[in-house]
C-alpha cells in the first residue's frame, strides 16, 4: 500500500465541475425535447454549446435526467451470468456479432428510457462519438458497500467512460450519478450526483478499479490489493465536497487506545457526526479552517466499523468508513 502524510487533493472530485458553472448548459438541456433517434438528440443537445467540456457536461446530464436504472434487466443479467455469450466462425465474425449487440443496446436504452450500467456507458459513448468526441466504456470492478472494504475477488461488476475533451482523458460514471438502486426492493431513486462527473483520477480509484490498468489515469497504477484496502467511500464524500482525508487505508488498530481521522473539506465543515457499527458516539475534536481531526475510541473493538458523517436533525449521511482489526 503506498503510504502518504495527510493529503490536500488539489482538487479531489473534478477540477472541471468545481471551477465551472453549468447552470446554463443543465438548464437547457433539461428543456430539450426528445428526438426519434440518439445522435440526433447528440447534435440537439450539443448545438449551442462551442467547447467540448459544455458538450459533454449536456449529454451526461441528458443521461442522467432520463435514463433509469433497469433492475429487471440487472437481475435477468445475473442469472445468465452477467453476459452474453457469443459464437462465431472468425474473430470478424464474432466483433461484427458484438457491435450488433452493442448498437441494438445502445438503441433498446435510448428508445426504452432504462438499463444498466453497461448501458448508460454505451449510450454515453454512443452520444459523444455522433459528435466527433472520443469516448470509452470502462468495465472493471466497484465497490458497492462497505462488505467489499478488503474483498480480494475483482470479477467485473461495473461499468463506466472515459471520455477526452481536449485532449486530455477525463472519468465519469453516469449510472451511479443518476441516482442509487436498493437491490433488495429494486426501487430507483432519482437524484444527480455531481461527484461523478469527470472525477479526479486520485478520487475515482477508490471506488471504480478498471481490468485496465491504463484507464486508472494516474501517473502510477495501483494494484487491487491497494485498492481492496481504501476505506469505503459513501455519497456524502461529494455531496460535502471532501479534499483530504486520513488514514488513507481503511483499517484502524484495535490495540491502540485511540486513531485520529482527519477530513479536510472545500467550502466548510459540516455537522460531524460517528457511529460505531450502528451506535452513535461522542468523540473529541479539533477544528480548524476547513480541518476537522476525530479522536476515535479503537481499543478492543476488533470488526467494528467506523463510520464518519453528517448529522442532520435525525438524518445520518454517510462519508467515509473505516474498518477496526
Amino acid at each position: 500500500m503506498r503510504s502518504y502524510p495527510f493529503i490536500v487533493l488539489l482538487i479531489l472530485l473534478s477540477e472541471i465541475a468545481y471551477c465551472n458553472d453549468f447552470k446554463k448548459v443543465d438548464a437547457y438541456t433539461r428543456t430539450v425535447i426528445k428526438t426519434e433517434d440518439f445522435r440526433q438528440m447528440s447534435k440537439k443537445l450539443t448545438s449551442p454549446f462551442e467547447t467540448q467540456q459544455d458538450k459533454v457536461r449536456a449529454i451526461f446530464v441528458w443521461i442522467t435526467d432520463n435514463i433509469v436504472y433497469d433492475f429487471e434487466k440487472y437481475r435477468a443479467d445475473r442469472s445468465n451470468g452477467g453476459y452474453t455469450r457469443i459464437y462465431g466462425r472468425s474473430h470478424k465474425e464474432i466483433e461484427t456479432k458484438r457491435q450488433k449487440i452493442k448498437q441494438d443496446k445502445i438503441i433498446k436504452t435510448y428508445n426504452n428510457g432504462k438499463g444498466v450500467c453497461e448501458d448508460y456507458s454505451y449510450l454515453f459513448e454512443a452520444m459523444c462519438q455522433a459528435i466527433g468526441i472520443e469516448s470509452r466504456t470502462i468495465t472493471g470492478y466497484a465497490r458497492f458497500n462497505p462488505a467489499d472494504i478488503g474483498k480480494q475477488t475483482n470479477t467485473v461488476n461495473h461499468a463506466w467512460n472515459s471520455v477526452k475533451i481536449d485532449g486530455l482523458w477525463y472519468l465519469l460514471d453516469a449510472t451511479w450519478a443518476a441516482g442509487t438502486t436498493d437491490f433488495r426492493t429494486g426501487a430507483f431513486s432519482k437524484k444527480f450526483q455531481e461527484g461523478f462527473f469527470l472525477t479526479d483520477p486520485d478520487v475515482f480509484i477508490l471506488n471504480h478499479f478498471p481490468e485496465e490498468s491504463k484507464w486508472q489515469l494516474l501517473s502510477h497504477a495501483i494494484s487491487f490489493d491497494n485498492f481492496s484496502k481504501f476505506p469505503f467511500i459513501h455519497d456524502g464524500f461529494y455531496d460535502y465536497k471532501v479534499v483530504g482525508y486520513n488514514p488513507q487505508i481503511a483499517y484502524l488498530n484495535s490495540k491502540q487506545k485511540f486513531t485520529e481521522i482527519q477530513l479536510d473539506f472545500q467550502d466548510y465543515i459540516p455537522h460531524i457526526a460517528v457511529f460505531d457499527d450502528n451506535i452513535l458516539i461522542k468523540v473529541d475534536s479539533l477544528m480548524k479552517d476547513s480541518i476537522i481531526k476525530l479522536n476515535i475510541p479503537t481499543f478492543g473493538k476488533e470488526n467494528s466499523h467506523i463510520i464518519v458523517g453528517v448529522k442532520n436533525g435525525n438524518y445520518f449521511d454517510p462519508i467515509l468508513e473505516y474498518k477496526i482489526r
